[in-house]
């Protein structure tokens, strides 16, 4: 179980991802080598993941209603490189490949091992 000062924490680190150790240390009131420590936590970690994807997953909303504005601007629809990255993140958006195999030649298993054989 987290104190509500690592909840802090990690919360700081979400929504200012620039901020020192130092800088988060003394906002918080505690010592440096003590954000080492949490960090080196596997709770205080899962804990810190586990609110960056809340937060990520908040922007959801906002990526489609900027896609929907850009893909209906003629100026700005080569410019959504960023959104498709966001998206893929989300699992919305996935890459996929077809491919098309033609078999030229149909043997037996038989005639497939005894070429294995050679």
């Amino acid at each position: 179980m987290l104190t509500e000062q690592q909840k802090l924490a990690a919360k700081i680190m979400i929504e200012r991802p620039g901020i020192t150790q130092k800088q988060l240390a003394e906002e918080i009131g505690c010592h440096v080598n003590t954000l080492y420590n949490w960090r080196q936590s596997s709770s205080f970690n899962t804990y810190l993941n586990q609110l960056s994807l809340e937060v990520h997953n908040s922007f959801i909303d906002d990526t489609l209603r900027m896609l929907r504005k850009k893909a209906l601007d003629e100026n700005t629809r080569g410019q959504v490189k960023f959104m498709e990255l966001l998206l893929k993140s989300f699992g919305l958006l996935k890459d996929t490949r077809e491919s098309t195999v033609t078999v030229k030649e149909e043997k037996s298993e038989q005639e497939l091992l005894a070429l294995l054989d050679q």
